[in-house]
């Protein structure tokens, strides 16, 4: 039988059908895209961010330690030097650096 021979309620009926079908399994492939969307989001902020987090804080630590060296290079007296030494909380540097001779 083809769809011209038929009356036009189950035509109708049969087209509606095959969009709800379409429909329900569009939405079943969504949801199943969206669970592995997640499994994958997940693992990134598993595995991915507190590496990231590790690098930020080692590039913050990298540029104060700059900044320091910059500012002893910059300005030689020695109350000076000494003081960012004192003051400082970076973690590569709990202890003082050996005074430079003073012999000329």
């Amino acid at each position: 039988m083809s769809l011209r021979n038929m009356n036009i309620a189950p035509r109708a009926f049969l087209g509606f059908a095959l969009i709800g079908a379409l429909m329900l399994f569009l939405g079943v492939f969504a949801l199943n895209q969206m669970s592995k969307i997640r499994s994958a989001t997940q693992d990134i902020t598993l595995s991915s961010v507190p590496s990231i987090r590790a690098l930020d804080e080692f590039t913050q630590l990298t540029l104060r330690l700059r900044v320091l060296s910059y500012r002893l290079l910059t300005n030689r007296e020695p109350e000076v030097q000494q003081k960012p030494w004192k003051t400082s909380n970076c973690a590569t540097s709990r202890s003082a650096p050996p005074r430079p001779s003073t012999k000329s």
